[in-house]
């Protein structure tokens, strides 16, 4: 049987390496995106502090700077909070458009894959034909010798 050779295998590696690199990247994306939602937990993890601590600084002995400087840090959480909550949907939507190319980069692949697999089969049949072929001659020349053989 002659060997199979495909000659897209070089552009099915090339896709391979291409869907791999893609899933790296959405890999990657996605673990940003979750270490930034651990940072949106810390931020309001701060600002449930800053609260209890400014109401609690509110009913004792008032301390009117600590209380200035109190309300300061919970607006500057609360703008981190609205920043980092940004920052998160821009992050998911960089990992939608990572998804849609692993995606296009998986039918790409997958295409290149069937058309390997049909020219499989293929020549898989036409070795099998061939060798059916060259049965029968054997068959057909081993008869006719015998033929020959016993007619004289």
């Amino acid at each position: 049987m002659r060997r199979f050779r495909f000659r897209l295998q070089a552009v099915l590696d090339h896709a391979h390496r291409l869907e791999e690199a893609a899933e790296l990247a959405l890999a990657a994306l996605a673990a940003e995106r979750q270490r930034m939602q651990e940072e949106l937990g810390k931020l309001e993890r701060q600002r449930r502090e800053t609260e209890r601590e400014l109401a609690a600084r509110q009913l004792g002995r008032l301390d009117l700077e600590r209380i200035r400087v109190l309300r300061a840090h919970l607006e500057h959480t609360c703008t981190r909070i609205v920043e980092q909550l940004l920052a998160i949907q821009e992050q998911e939507g960089k990992m939608e458009l990572a998804r849609a190319e692993l995606v296009a980069r998986m039918k790409r692949r997958q295409v290149l894959e069937r058309l390997r697999s049909e020219q499989w089969s293929r020549h898989r049949q036409q070795e099998q034909a061939r060798e059916s072929r060259e049965l029968d001659e054997l068959s057909s020349t081993r008869y006719a010798r015998q033929a020959l053989g016993a007619g004289t």
